[in-house]
């Protein structure tokens, strides 16, 4: 079979393609003491991504093809290279590369493991019925102590809305005493202006009075002159 294959990293960055006709032999080469690319590129290695090709000549012109649209960073040999082949990509689909497992199955367990198993499946499954005791009696308490906070947080809510509407009737209170203190200042320059004007009319008043009163006074000095005058003759 004919493979070709690429490295992708943490951000899913091609960062190398390769082509082989043996892929699990050329993987595990990579990943060994036997791997030709630099260390750096394993490391940075996060999946393993593969094409399977039907010859040769498929999997040479797919990895050029692939090499010159990523520009990889460890094909260092081919990356300044441009090819004029034209692929459509939707006939090449990557499949995820999956460590085969090697290992062999038990061939089966002797009569004290599977009494220790069973053992151990008792005690578990006794453990198990503790912690759903448990998780009950927990969620009992958390059932309670939600109806509770969810009471509490009514109870809140009430308080902000009496809170606003206290706080929206001070607001109006204050826009009526302001309204009050302002019809006052008026009343008030209202009236000092009436007094300033009292004021004004009664010195008026009382300098007329004065003047009448020595002409009053005149008066009767005058008459009382004529009358003693009147007696002598």
């Amino acid at each position: 079979m004919f493979y070709v294959y690429r490295f992708l990293n943490s951000e899913f960055e091609v960062i190398y393609v390769g082509r082989t006709t043996s892929l699990d032999s050329r993987i595990n080469s990579h990943f060994s003491k036997s791997g030709h690319l630099p260390q750096s590129c394993y490391e940075e290695t996060t999946r393993v991504d593969y094409i399977e090709l039907p010859s040769r000549a498929d999997m040479n012109i797919v990895e050029l093809y692939f090499i010159s649209k990523y520009r990889p960073a460890y094909n260092t040999k081919d990356n300044c290279s441009d090819t004029s082949v034209e692929l459509n990509e939707l006939k090449y689909a990557w499949v995820k590369y999956e460590k085969k497992n090697k290992g062999h199955q038990k061939e089966g367990v002797t009569k004290n493991e599977k009494q220790k198993y069973e053992k151990d499946i008792k005690r578990l499954e006794n453990e198990l019925k503790d912690v759903k005791f448990r998780f009950n009696h927990v969620s009992r308490e958390h059932r309670v102590e939600l109806a509770r906070s969810v009471d509490y947080k009514q109870q809140i809510s009430q308080l902000q809305a009496l809170v606003l509407e206290a706080t929206s009737k001070v607001e109006r209170n204050n826009q009526d005493l302001e309204h009050v203190a302002e019809r006052t200042a008026k009343l008030l320059d209202s009236l000092e202006a009436k007094i300033l004007k009292k004021d004004d009319d009664l010195e008026k008043a009382i300098h007329w009075a004065n003047h009448w009163k020595e002409k009053y006074q005149d008066l009767e000095d005058e008459i009382k002159k004529k009358k003693s005058f009147l007696r002598v003759i």
